[in-house]
């Protein structure tokens, strides 16, 4: 007897999420390690943890950001990704979201400290997933030099919210919107 559970937007069976429109039928297969909770207000809650969506989902598979766009979207401290969490990704990283919104997200991923701003430390993790660590600190350093040149304009050395999204805007718009969408 096949194990579903038929919850508001999506349905679990035999280890698959079936996402009606989100995915266009898709599946994304999940293992044991889930968590379903119960409440009075939902019918079921899926959880399940951040790098399982990251390593299963095949529009993240080879992206080198994989682990971290999962985590971000990820609203429970926890790890666990909630089907709200997973539809708010895929939403955002769809061809049709506005550039404001892959904006907000795309800091918040290269936000690796999580600190509201990307400093040197930011940028350095960002050309070493970027360069898969085959730059040298010398190069990157001019690299980012380079970049907060151009982009900071108080000068305090990290860029803030609306100075990255200045430049993303003026230098990438619609490079920037193919790239950070899945093609589903």
């Amino acid at each position: 007897m096949a194990l579903v559970w038929k919850c508001e937007m999506f349905t679990l069976c035999n280890g698959f999420i079936r996402v009606g429109a989100a995915r266009r039928g898709g599946d994304l297969p999940i293992s044991r390690t889930h968590r379903i909770k119960r409440s009075r207000n939902q019918s079921c809650l899926q959880e399940i943890p951040y790098y399982e969506v990251a390593d299963k989902l095949k529009e993240l598979k080879f992206n080198p950001f994989r682990y971290r766009i999962a985590k971000v979207f990820t609203s429970s401290e926890s790890g666990f990704m909630t089907f709200d969490d997973f539809l708010e990704m895929v939403t955002v990283m769809s061809d049709k979201a506005p550039l404001s919104s892959k904006l907000i997200w795309a800091f918040r991923i290269f936000d690796s400290n999580e600190d509201g701003r990307l400093c040197k430390e930011d940028l350095n993790v960002l050309l070493d997933v970027l360069s898969k660590k085959r730059l040298d600190q010398d190069l990157k350093d001019c690299l980012i030099d380079e970049v907060l040149n151009e982009a900071d304009e108080d000068g305090d050395r990290v860029l803030t919210y609306s100075e990255f999204a200045r430049v993303m805007t003026l230098h990438s718009g619609p490079e920037f919107i193919r790239s950070f969408s899945f093609r589903l």
